[in-house]
């Protein structure tokens, strides 16, 4: 009875209280202290709260008679019996030596949870859905496997961990949905195939937490999406060894690019189950069969291109993929055979291979910046292109160019300093442009022609000295929008040459003041996209215009803003006002020419801003 009352203490605790839990003894264990006041113990409840507390916890060695260390030691090694020596063991054995597979495992958990969750371990244990998450690891890793080897202990440790860790932050939005089963199952089978090392590094990555978090928030948002674990669980263990096999560098520190490909199969899986995870008469699963022909085609184009190396060993992977699997659910006649799936995966990653072939490796700064930031414009736009259904069909012919369309017209605002954000919401608007008009798709050259333009055209120094980076992307954003609306216009503009003239003549002209006019910042964007509306829809009487007279007509109206005569005009006025200067002056071009006649139109167009702000 010696060992009662640090028992007691023990399993007062929390990580005491967990593996009371996950060893199912809690109510014994509220016997043992009711029938500890009257010192009467009855039935087995303090025998299996003793034999847990013996293997759970590392009890130092207690000297039961007084003595000789070494001579006690000895006789009681020895034995007068077999229950002593029991004894002896007992106390001097350290935690875990010899205890059973289910002991070591609820250790392991109780461990993990409390450095994970910490104080709520227990109740983590207690709650019927994290329960049953609890159980399906413990179920993956012991009852389907051998637990013996250290390796499985550490994969598990991490790999539990990182879900108790997503579990608190979701709360109640959490469900036991048979894809955390899939997960658990998937990382341990492919244990057998890759090594506990080579997983250990997996589940040790940074962007586990992400993964796992993912995986809960898909199960969240459709609790119902999936009522077997076993088809997910053979794609994700597909996904696992093949990215590992095909691209080694991936597993020796490049986790997250498997991590990235682990959580598409999720998120797709999720928004069309039967058509990811069934074979669909090609033999294979789909989500399968396009990562095979994805890494076989990766492989080949990288071997002579050091940027698409780099960027397929990082999270980009699950973007191409995620691209790969929209396009061909856009277009399901591909999957009739293996060939044309090969076939059209081989063409949309070649696509995308030519583009990065074509960066200059410095064109953000130094190798290492162009590396991170191709990355990051890539992943944005091929998110972007996989959430508009209208364009995933289209994607091996489209998404190249306007990947080639944002890394061209970005560089330069990235190296000033545009935030994150800003980028996102640019890309985002001209993908969602382009899936609302198709034509674009037909213009695709063009299209890259008059963004580069652009992109040219505000970077000048005159555009710099009077706006931000935010601001000059809201101005790109305006001309790579009016292009969307309007194709066929600009790809005549284009062709003629006169798309440049148009442009740097707007541009030039309105970034032509000072920043102590009201014509800069956010004003000046909102103007070049007014001006540029009203020029856009009277095409046919701007192309009217000599050279050089559009930029002249827009100095004149700009010059009436730095001398004073349009004082009675606020910054919110100010577009509006060059919008009806232009429209009046494409009524009649020759005006321009007569000064009273011009500022009879300067006078107009004032008024009738005046009009429209009262």
């Amino acid at each position: 009875m010696i060992f009662i009352p640090d028992m007691v203490a023990y399993f007062q605790t929390e990580h005491g209280k967990a593996v009371l839990a996950l060893q199912g003894l809690t109510d014994a264990f509220k016997q043992v202290l009711q029938e500890r006041e009257t010192g009467n113990y009855s039935g087995d409840s303090l025998q299996h709260c003793l034999d847990l507390y013996f293997e759970a916890v590392p009890i130092p060695p207690k000297k039961l008679i007084s003595g000789d260390d070494e001579a006690l030691r000895k006789y009681a090694s020895t034995g007068p019996d077999e229950d002593f020596r029991l004894s002896y063991y007992v106390v001097e054995s350290q935690r875990l030596s010899r205890n059973p597979t289910v002991s070591r495992l609820a250790l392991a958990t109780a461990d993990t949870l409390l450095e994970t969750v910490a104080g709520n371990s227990s109740l983590f244990i207690s709650d019927k859905v994290t329960a049953k998450i609890v159980d399906a690891a413990i179920d993956a890793f012991a009852v389907q496997h051998d637990f013996d080897d250290d390796g499985a202990e550490i994969i598990f440790r991490r790999l539990l961990g990182a879900v108790a860790v997503s579990v608190a932050r979701e709360g109640n939005s959490v469900s036991d949905n048979p894809a955390v089963r899939a997960l658990f199952a998937a990382v341990r089978e492919a244990q057998d195939t890759l090594g506990a090392d080579d997983v250990a590094k997996l589940v040790s990555a940074d962007g586990l937490q992400t993964t796992v978090q993912k995986l809960l928030n898909t199960i969240a948002s459709d609790p119902s999406f999936l009522t077997s674990d076993t088809k997910l669980q053979a794609s994700i263990k597909a996904v696992l060894i093949k990215a590992s096999n095909a691209i080694p560098d991936i597993v020796d520190g490049k986790q997250e690019a498997i991590l990235s490909l682990v959580e598409v199969v999720v998120s797709e899986a999720a928004k069309r189950t039967t058509f990811v995870l069934e074979s669909n008469g090609i033999g294979a699963p789909l989500a399968e069969t396009v990562l095979t022909a994805m890494l076989g085609t990766i492989q080949g184009a990288a071997d002579g291109d050091k940027l698409l190396e780099s960027l397929a060993n990082g999270k980009l992977l699950g973007e191409l993929y995620k691209s790969a699997l929209s396009s061909i659910a856009a277009n399901p006649d591909i999957i009739s055979s293996q060939t044309g799936v090969n076939s059209h995966v081989a063409k949309l990653i070649s696509g995308y291979a030519d583009i990065l072939a074509k960066v200059d490796p410095t064109q953000f700064g130094n190798q290492a910046t162009t590396q991170e930031t191709v990355s990051r414009i890539l992943s944005i736009t091929l998110g972007s292109l996989a959430s508009h259904p209208g364009l995933a069909g289209h994607s091996d012919a489209f998404g190249p160019v306007m990947a080639s369309v944002m890394l061209n017209t970005a560089a330069g605002l990235v190296k000033d300093g545009l935030q994150e954000q800003d980028l996102v919401e640019f890309i985002d608007a001209a993908v969602a442009a382009a899936a609302e008009n198709v034509a674009l798709l037909n213009v695709g050259d063009h299209f890259n022609s008059v963004a580069t333009i652009w992109a040219d055209a505000i970077s000048g120094q005159g555009v710099a000295a009077l706006s931000s980076p935010a601001t000059r992307l809201k101005i790109l954003r305006s001309g790579i929008l009016e292009m969307a609306r309007n194709p066929v216009l600009w790809k005549h503009l284009n062709n003629s040459g006169d798309a440049e003239k148009l442009v740097n003549e707007i541009v030039e002209a309105l970034s032509a003041g000072d920043a102590t006019v009201l014509l800069s910042g956010p004003v000046l964007a909102d103007s070049i996209e007014a001006v540029l509306k009203v020029i856009v829809r009277r095409a046919d009487p701007a192309d009217l215009l000599p050279d050089g007279a559009l930029k002249q007509a827009l100095l004149e109206a700009v010059e009436t803003l730095k001398d004073g005569s349009a004082l009675s005009i606020g910054t919110d006025d100010v577009a509006g006002y060059l919008a009806n200067f232009i429209r009046e002056i494409l009524e009649d071009p020759n005006r321009l020419s007569d000064p009273v006649l011009l500022a009879g139109v300067v006078k107009q167009a004032l008024e009738d801003q005046l009009k429209m702000a009262v």
